[in-house]
């Protein structure tokens, strides 16, 4: 079945659901729960035909520092064999430039190839909704990164008589400063027979690893973070402006999600989009305006997103889930929070400390931080639960 005729099969289910909400709860959760199973199997075959895209398409170059900037594919084949013998065996080939030293007391450490680079990130982005939505930076080094924000939006122009001077008004500048947070993966254990086994992906086996436990924890700290005073970058939640007061305790109604809209400046509108846990969706995927219209459509063109009130969302579970006083959701400009790469993933490869078990041990480490960019108009609001 082509992704079209799916997408409007869900809608149809979506459809049912919606009308039968308030009269028939069993079944709305039957049927959204296949349209929920559809959204899967859409999504699955529309990433698929991005990745076919991005194979024959990708002209993507090495890391800078693991090699010449003109490498070549079978350059890069090398480099990634070398790797794989570095996983296996600890041996990468001295003819290459594999290794390089760490901040933070880590030395010798594996600078993972591009491609368990790009495997990586693209299993970050779709870990937790925060990569989804936020611009990235990537730099070399980690030294503390102020980015500048101007505020003009009070200075207007003037009308002037003849010879009469102009005046005067400088903007507001000011800075956000994203520093370089140390994180880890933790240990991951692999037998030697795997390692040995040259039918075993190990690449594949540490990446999803890797991509699994960074996402967690960075995916939290770029959410709810509480900023450098806790050592921790600034999660969009704490860096929001609170918006309106949800008008019934824990639950968001029509025009909750109106008010929250309205409250965003309407330059910052186009192309916002809305955040919450999906425990808010639920409640939202019930709602109807005053001409009994779902808030929550269905999309059916190919690749056309889900919207709520015509807008975009993502589902974020380290979100706050409906509890007092907690953020029940964020409208705006998502993409103004800036998470911040340092250098490439690192991997260190632990021979000795697991060899009674005929084990080796695998770390990696990598540096972030993140930050909303506020210049003092507030492009992301949030909704208050009473």
């Amino acid at each position: 079945m082509k992704v079209t005729e799916l997408r409007e099969k869900r809608a149809a289910l979506a459809q049912q659901a919606i009308e039968v909400a308030s009269s028939d709860p069993e079944k709305f959760e039957k049927l959204m729960a296949e349209a929920d199973k559809l959204k899967g199997d859409i999504n699955r075959i529309e990433r698929a035909e991005e990745l076919d895209a991005e194979l024959r398409a990708s002209t993507r170059p090495p890391l800078d520092n693991v090699g010449s900037e003109n490498r070549t594919d079978n350059a890069n084949a090398e480099y990634k064999k070398a790797f794989d013998g570095y996983l296996r065996t600890g041996n990468a080939g001295r003819e290459l430039r594999t290794y390089a030293p760490m901040t933070d007391g880590v030395e010798g450490a594996f600078i993972a190839p591009v491609g368990f680079q790009n495997a990586l990130v693209d299993a970050l982005k779709a870990f937790g909704g925060m990569r989804k939505i936020a611009s990235s930076i990537s730099t070399a080094t980690g030294n503390d990164l102020k980015w500048p924000t101007a505020n003009d939006t009070a200075t207007v122009g003037e009308r002037l008589s003849e010879n009469t001077a102009v005046g005067q008004a400088n903007p507001t500048f000011s800075s956000v400063t994203l520093k370089a947070y140390t994180y880890s993966t933790k240990m991951v254990n692999v037998s030697n027979q795997l390692l040995q086994d040259s039918a075993i992906d190990i690449e594949g086996y540490l990446t999803k690893a890797f991509a699994k436990r960074l996402g967690r924890i960075t995916n939290s700290d770029f959410t709810i973070g509480q900023g450098s005073g806790s050592s921790q970058p600034m999660g969009i939640v704490t860096a929001a402006t609170a918006g309106p007061t949800s008008e019934d305790t824990l639950v968001v109604s029509y025009d909750d999600l109106v008010n929250l809209e309205h409250s965003v400046d309407p330059d910052y509108r186009q192309g916002a989009k809305f955040m919450f846990n999906d425990a808010v969706l639920k409640q939202i995927k019930k709602l109807k305006d005053a001409q009994g219209r779902p808030l929550w459509v269905s999309g059916v063109a190919s690749k056309e997103p889900d919207t709520i009130l015509g807008y975009q969302y993502v589902i974020n579970q380290d979100m706050p889930a409906p509890t007092s006083t907690q953020p029940l959701a964020l409208f705006g400009a998502l993409d103004n929070y800036l998470i911040r790469d340092v250098k490439e993933l690192a991997v260190l490869r632990l021979n000795e400390r697991f060899a009674e078990l005929f084990q080796t041990a695998f770390i990696g480490f990598a540096r972030f931080d993140g930050a909303l960019l506020d210049a003092g108009t507030h492009p992301v609001k949030s909704l208050i639960s009473l």
